[in-house]
């Protein structure tokens, strides 16, 4: 498998994304990383956010146990595998990857963050609500330690 690299090089006043839900649903950018800025798929790993004992937790949940693992990617990083979704592993086809690095608070006051889903034999970036539970179906990418 190649690598599959990111670069984003200096300051950039607002994200610019491909999927902009600023434009698209008049959603307003909460929070966005830029790290890390470099990114290969092959130094990726997938990781959960549930203990052992658990079914689900809750968004909020998610998300600290995600900046406690170091697993916050972004909208970007999200993006940029899905425009080279062959590079993605296949075993990760049985998951939504949810990537807490990017919130958007919607017109409802609700927030959401993008995810990868593997739908109709390609991968597709959906945004699933905080507000609700996230299940072992769900997992985090992180920097392979």
């Amino acid at each position: 498998m190649d690598a599959l690299t990111l670069i984003i090089e200096g300051e950039i006043p607002r994200p610019m994304f491909k999927r902009d839900m600023c434009k698209e649903a008049s959603w307003e950018l909460v929070k966005d990383t830029r790290e890390p800025i470099e990114i290969a798929v092959g130094d990726l790993e997938l990781a959960t956010f549930l203990n052992h004992d658990e079914q689900f937790v809750m968004g909020e949940e998610m998300a600290k146990r995600a900046k406690n693992i170091g697993a916050m990617l972004g909208q970007r990083h999200a993006e940029l595998l899905l425009e080279h979704q062959d590079q993605i592993p296949g075993e990760w086809r049985k998951y939504y990857i949810l990537f807490p690095g990017t919130v958007w608070r919607g017109r409802d006051d609700g927030l959401f963050v993008p995810c990868l889903r593997w739908r109709g034999g390609r991968w597709c970036l959906p945004f699933r609500w905080l507000d609700c539970r996230f299940d072992s179906s769900g997992r985090l990418l992180r920097p392979r330690k």
